[in-house]
């Protein structure tokens, strides 16, 4: 539904925020492998 939806994009949006933080640490390609894993899990 329309409120469940709007807290998996709120979620999203907090673990981007957090991996911005720390971009040279972390490759681009780890944060992709989590954010589509957590799509993945939403998609069940």
């Amino acid at each position: 539904n329309k409120n469940t939806a709007h807290q998996e994009v709120a979620f999203l949006k907090r673990a981007t925020n957090i991996e911005l933080g720390s971009r040279s640490a972390q490759p681009k390609n780890d944060q992709l492998a989590k954010n589509n894993a957590v799509l993945a899990g939403l998609a069940k």
